[in-house]
């Protein structure tokens, strides 16, 4: 039958070929890249390839979190955070900002109710110094590593000729990492919210934040919103509702801004400020309420201003500094390779 179509049979012979040679490549033994730095040039670019293979690739989109919507607004600062750091923003004022909402992923045309996962990005300015975040709406991470990062996305390549993920690995990753069990906790007992407007984010890396008088206080932050948290009923998981989170964001926001107060957890002796799959108590924390983020306006990402910023979580303010977390600094140097290739592309999405 591939006689009378020699296109389909090539291009079906090298997509077979492609997603073996990911599949091998990914799939190799890894005693040589334990040795490679992922928080390099080099390893950021092996990190962004395992994404790629593993979720599939698509030109001038983030390769995680590619499907989102820009937005726009103020974070009203009320001064309270001058307390623990020197950072500008924490002085009391109001600070423009471009953010973003997205749901995981590499697929642009991802079916929002799919993912268990939402983010909140923000880049915020204040004279000459830049703050961003990347928060998700689950607090912890479920791998403590880079190298197990990566080993996760590797055992997640679909196997070339069942073009399904092999359980079997998956299953063996699991059990070889058992700190991922209070993430998949976490998940089984708190559904997600109807919207993107209420649900709290979570910085998930602790940071030091460092005062006036040059003592440094370690600290996690989330944005706690101002809407009443909802759960998502089975039949809205069930639902065929591609676009459901920014179609009820827009109506939302047509009644009126949308905030969220930002909290700052300080952490007590014995929490774990570099590993970001431990939680800390709900109880004994002290907590600061340091201002509101408002959200005013949102923008299609295809054209929109937050469509070309990397949400490097490393760009800090003066008294704001990351904490020895490796994940933090893998995070920064796949966001900028993952930045590079889209900008590179299609002029970014």
């Amino acid at each position: 039958m591939f006689r009378k179509h020699p296109r389909r049979f090539i291009i079906a012979t090298l997509t077979a070929a492609l997603a073996g040679l990911a599949y091998a490549v990914l799939n190799q033994d890894a005693g040589w890249a334990s040795s490679l730095s992922l928080s390099s040039p080099a390893g950021a670019s092996r990190m962004v390839d395992a994404f790629e293979a593993a979720s599939g690739r698509h030109a001038g989109f983030r390769r995680n979190h590619a499907k989102g919507t820009c937005l726009s607004g103020r974070f009203d600062s009320n001064g309270h955070g001058t307390e623990i750091s020197t950072a500008a923003f924490f002085r009391q004022g109001s600070y423009p900002f471009t953010g973003r909402f997205s749901v995981m992923g590499s697929n642009p045309s991802l079916n929002d109710t799919h993912g268990r996962l939402r983010s909140l990005a923000v880049a915020m300015t204040a004279g000459g110094e830049s703050w961003r975040m990347a928060m998700n709406s689950v607090p912890i991470f479920f791998v403590n590593t880079p190298e197990a990062l990566l080993e996760q996305l590797r055992a997640s390549v679909p196997d070339p000729q069942t073009g399904a993920v092999d359980p079997v690995r998956m299953d063996a990753f699991r059990k070889a990492h058992p700190e991922m069990q209070p993430f998949e906790q976490w998940l089984d007992t708190h559904r997600p919210s109807t919207g993107f407007d209420n649900a709290a984010y979570y910085s998930v890396n602790a940071f030091r934040f460092i005062d006036a008088a040059g003592r440094t206080q370690v600290a996690r932050w989330r944005m706690e919103p101002e809407a009443l948290y909802a759960p998502l009923s089975n039949a809205q998981l069930e639902a065929d509702d591609p676009d459901m989170l920014t179609y009820g964001l827009v109506s939302t926001l047509a009644e009126g801004p949308l905030r969220w107060h930002l909290i700052l957890t300080l952490a007590l002796p014995g929490d774990a400020v570099n590993d970001a799959t431990k939680m800390w108590s709900t109880q004994g924390h002290r907590e600061i309420d340091a201002g509101v983020l408002v959200i005013e306006h949102l923008h299609a990402q295809v054209d929109g201003a937050c469509r070309d910023i990397d949400f490097d979580p490393l760009v800090l303010p003066q008294g704001i500094q990351p904490s020895d977390d490796p994940l933090l600094r893998a995070r920064s140097a796949a966001y900028a390779e993952s930045h590079r290739r889209r900008v590179k592309e299609s002029g970014g999405r």
